[in-house]
């Protein structure tokens, strides 16, 4: 009911704004694809992390390899597994300056204003629909040819997809993961289904992500993986653990990670103090120690 609400007033705006009838109007705000769309709409409102960038796993849960066997050399992704990619980076450039020119003379900010456009009407029965498209990689285009992707490419349409496993990715920010099923899903508008949220704070929730939050807590154990950020000053991937280390190896195991990829320390039996805010995450010993102080990383996980 709230959704249909929603649509309605779109409805009523978009009529009011370009003079057409309610009818044309639901037609054109009513989007397919909308589950894509707002994943990546705002991404400072999406918990989960960041909305343009996917992430392919075999499940939901899993932070390992979602195919069979790795990929090598990475330029066959196509070959291997019918996947989308652009050749080289002229080819992703080409494509950008061509989404880039329809906005332009459609005057839409995005390619969703573009696509609201077109189901109307308003831009004329010959003019070119846009279609979202899934880049997939296992190596970065070059330099500014990916930062542009990250920055730009969901206002017109363009979504990287890492192939690769978790530990394996080079860049520090979240990605969002979804099974090949699930990112089938968005593409086709058909519901996508529970998206687990990836690895970051996720026992306590600010009601205000601005604010920054104190408490305490305690854990047992502490596993920082050898494989290292792309800045090369903090672990990958940190997690806290309160049970038993038997149990955290089989919990790790379950989500397609291995053990013999992390280093392991008891830890105190003191409570922990904890600072957060955002992306900023530190954790304190008694003696104010830190046994985790990184600003800027997203890979931080609190198990119970």
């Amino acid at each position: 009911m709230a959704q249909n609400n929603k649509l309605k007033r779109q409805a009523q705006a978009f009529a009011a704004k370009h003079g057409v009838s309610y009818t044309v109007a639901l037609k054109a705000v009513d989007e397919p694809l909308h589950e894509l769309r707002d994943l990546g709409g705002d991404r400072s409102s999406w918990r989960h992390g960041t909305g343009n960038r996917f992430r392919i796993v075999p499940r939901q849960g899993s932070y390992g390899y979602a195919f069979d066997k790795p990929v090598e050399p990475w330029y066959s992704i196509s070959e291997e597994f019918g996947l989308s990619r652009y050749k080289n980076s002229m080819a992703f450039l080409q494509d950008l300056v061509a989404r880039d020119a329809l906005l332009e003379a459609a005057s839409a900010g995005n390619i969703w204003e573009y696509r609201e456009l077109h189901r109307s009407g308003l831009l004329g029965k010959d003019a070119a629909a846009m279609e979202p498209f899934f880049h997939h990689y296992n190596e970065r285009l070059d330099p500014a040819s990916y930062g542009q992707i990250e920055f730009t490419g969901h206002s017109y349409g363009i979504f990287p997809v890492n192939i690769a496993e978790f530990l394996q990715i080079g860049n520090d920010e979240i990605s969002i993961p979804v099974t090949q099923d699930q990112l089938q899903a968005l593409s086709e508008g058909r519901p996508v289904g529970y998206i687990e949220a990836p690895l970051q704070i996720t026992e306590f929730d600010a009601p205000n992500h601005s604010k920054r939050v104190y408490w305490k807590d305690s854990y047992r154990f502490i596993a920082r993986s050898k494989y290292y950020a792309s800045h090369g000053h903090f672990a990958k991937l940190t997690i806290l653990f309160k049970r038993d280390l038997e149990s955290f190896y089989k919990e790790l195991e379950n989500r397609d990670l291995d053990p013999e990829d992390f280093n392991f320390e008891e830890l105190p039996s003191t409570e922990l103090k904890f600072d957060g805010m955002m992306t900023y995450f530190r954790v304190e010993k008694a003696d104010k120690s830190p046994i985790i102080g990184n600003p800027t990383s997203y890979s931080k996980w609190l198990w119970d």
